[in-house]
């Protein structure tokens, strides 16, 4: 793929590493796929998921944050899991079709 063959941009502050543009650019692609994607969920998928995998809380604590059982929560994280991906896999490859 042409993203493997492009090298990564050095930085002449220490040495350190950075993204090349085209890494750049493809990061913030995916990350607007995956916003995409979390916006298309109900709210009930989309509200565990977020407190979960993005602002790093515990099952227990989304419960109490959201005033339901932890094992509501357990259930709405798996089938918001299940329904990101298929989103996701949707968005992906109507991005390769570009």
């Amino acid at each position: 793929m042409l993203d493997e063959r492009l090298p990564a941009a050095r930085s002449p502050e220490a040495g350190a590493w950075q993204a090349s543009p085209y890494e750049q650019a493809r990061s913030h692609e995916r990350a607007r796929r995956v916003q995409r994607a979390l916006a298309g969920l109900r709210f009930e998928q989309r509200s565990v998921i977020v407190l979960r995998e993005i602002e790093g809380l515990t099952c227990e604590e989304v419960a109490a944050a959201l005033g339901i059982p932890e094992g509501t929560v357990k259930s709405r994280l798996s089938r918001a899991r299940e329904a990101l991906r298929e989103k996701l896999v949707g968005l992906l490859e109507e991005g390769e079709s570009r």
